[in-house]
């Protein structure tokens, strides 16, 4: 046909250039049999992601199992917004990690929040904290509704490296949660609202 530029390739067995396959536009053909290592048997050859498809499916996490689908871990220090109240890292030696992060406006209310993905499922909530004879009643909220309580109160000057927990914590929607940790009142026994937590786990169970 005038004017049609032809593709050749170089046929190493017969040691001489052949014409390569072409549709009516001029695009190339490629038999996906002779690259795959093992060619699909479904009826699927023809069907590849497409570019839509591939950002899609990395924008859905829930569909491949994504964060959250084991265990998240939080560490207090990087949280995405302080509702009420000052929070600060106060070294701590012998403490797991060398520290904790608490408030040290010590006021009931005080909290802060996390943002993180959740699978839905049932999890297992840890925290790693010190308890003190100020250590406040902790509540636990996933995108505003409590689903935990734990108490910080403990014997002067301080138990370090208290692990506190609360079990079947459900999430109905995978997605991205807020966490907000707060101070909501006290044991009898403390003088005050202290949150002083090393770190923060939801382990899934189901």
């Amino acid at each position: 046909m005038p004017g049609r530029v032809w593709c050749y390739g170089w046929d190493s067995v017969t040691a001489a250039w052949v014409k390569m396959l072409v549709n009516a536009a001029g695009k190339l053909i490629i038999d996906p049999s002779e690259i795959l290592e093992n060619t699909p048997t479904d009826g699927e050859v023809a069907k590849a992601p497409t570019s839509n498809w591939a950002y899609d499916h990395n924008a859905d996490l829930g569909a491949h199992g994504g964060p959250g689908e084991g265990h998240i871990t939080i560490l207090p220090f990087n949280y995405n917004a302080i509702g009420q109240g000052t929070f600060v890292f106060l070294i701590a030696s012998s403490s797991w990690g060398c520290g904790f992060y608490y408030n040290s406006s010590a006021a009931d209310l005080d909290n802060i929040s996390y943002q993180v993905y959740m699978g839905a499922g049932t999890y297992t909530l840890r925290i790693l904290c010190m308890k003190s004879s100020a250590g406040a009643i902790v509540d636990i909220d996933i995108d505003g509704v409590e689903v935990a309580s734990v108490d910080m109160y403990g014997a002067a000057p301080g138990e370090e490296n208290q692990l506190l927990s609360a079990t079947n914590i459900v999430v109905a929607t995978a997605g991205l949660k807020t966490i907000r940790v707060r101070a909501d009142g006290k044991n009898a026994g403390s003088s005050g609202y202290q949150m002083r937590i090393t770190s923060i786990t939801f382990w899934r169970t189901a």
